[in-house]
């Protein structure tokens, strides 16, 4: 089996990108499932029905979230069976796990959300997505893990945590790619995958306010860039039989 995913996707400008580009990506990489990060999709952050229409179009199989997804207080939005927001998120609202069954073939897919410096009414992790997978398996020996942490020590752990027991633990949140792409026993690992949109930002968010934000203190509010040149982040991994085989970063650039 091969999954494409593509991380962390910001505002309008990582929609329109991901509706102009992903096309040519599937046709370049061929995935049989293509997973997007779309908590920031929308314009000026979380995901709205408009955005998530857009990424679906692009030829997402199915949208993971994070701490941004429920920004926009749309609760409907996530009856959709395969817009997922973090597993261990302690509500009612949507469900944080999905099986997408292509007929031929099944696989899991959970979105999971890290503790440490991150904002929220969190279960354990670590503990939650152990029962979840309990469960996925009895459906498919396939399960992708899209791990939205702070720390990376935390994804670390996550990664090592269920090495063998899933086939990838793929982190996010941080945008910013890391140079630690590898299989633990079956289990394709990434500590982040960076992020989808405008390149030359402050990951995703124009760099003018973050600079003076860090620099002088100023509490300007932090717009999203939209600009070019953009890139789209993320990941091309080949399984068998639900392990992992392969793993590669995915960074494509573009000037317009």
């Amino acid at each position: 089996m091969r999954i494409l995913f593509i991380a962390d996707v910001v505002g309008k400008g990582g929609t329109e990108l991901l509706l102009k580009r992903l096309p040519a990506l599937k046709n370049e990489y061929k995935p049989d499932l293509t997973i997007v990060n779309g908590e920031n999709a929308a314009a000026g952050n979380g995901v709205d029905a408009s955005a998530a229409d857009a990424i679906f179009s692009a030829g997402a199989d199915v949208i993971t979230g994070g701490n941004h997804s429920f920004d926009r207080r749309d609760d409907s939005l996530f009856d959709r069976p395969y817009i997922l927001r973090p597993l261990n998120w302690r509500t009612d609202v949507g469900k944080g796990s999905a099986v997408y069954d292509a007929v031929r073939w099944k696989a899991a897919v959970v979105s999971l959300s890290g503790t440490v410096n991150m904002v929220g009414n969190h279960e354990n992790p670590f503990l939650s997505v152990k029962e979840e997978i309990k469960k996925l398996k009895t459906e498919t020996d396939t399960v992708f893990v899209d791990f939205l942490a702070e720390a990376t020590s935390e994804k670390k752990a996550m990664g090592l945590w269920l090495a063998g027991e899933v086939t990838a633990v793929i982190g996010t949140h941080t945008h910013c790619q890391t140079a630690d792409a590898e299989i633990i026993n079956g289990t394709a690992y990434i500590t982040d995958a960076g992020f989808t949109g405008s390149k030359n930002s402050v990951l995703g968010v124009a760099p003018k306010e973050v600079v003076e934000r860090f620099a002088l203190g100023s509490r300007e509010k932090l717009l999203q860039l939209d600009e070019p040149p953009y890139m789209i982040n993320g990941v091309f991994i080949e399984t068998e039989n639900g392990k992992a085989v392969s793993i590669e970063t995915v960074m494509k650039i573009y000037q317009r």
